[in-house]
């Protein structure tokens, strides 16, 4: 699978199930501070 079609998947699965959050930026170790804020946000 590619990004795009792995990431239509993911979306499919957050809107059925309810049970994914997608956030506006992508997953590194540099960015472990937004990682943090998300998960107080949606947590």
């Amino acid at each position: 699978h590619g990004r795009k079609e792995v990431n239509v998947e993911l979306k499919k699965e957050a809107e059925f199930f309810g049970d994914i959050i997608i956030v506006p930026f992508m997953d590194s170790y540099d960015l472990v501070v937004l990682k943090t804020v998300a998960i107080c946000e949606y947590g």
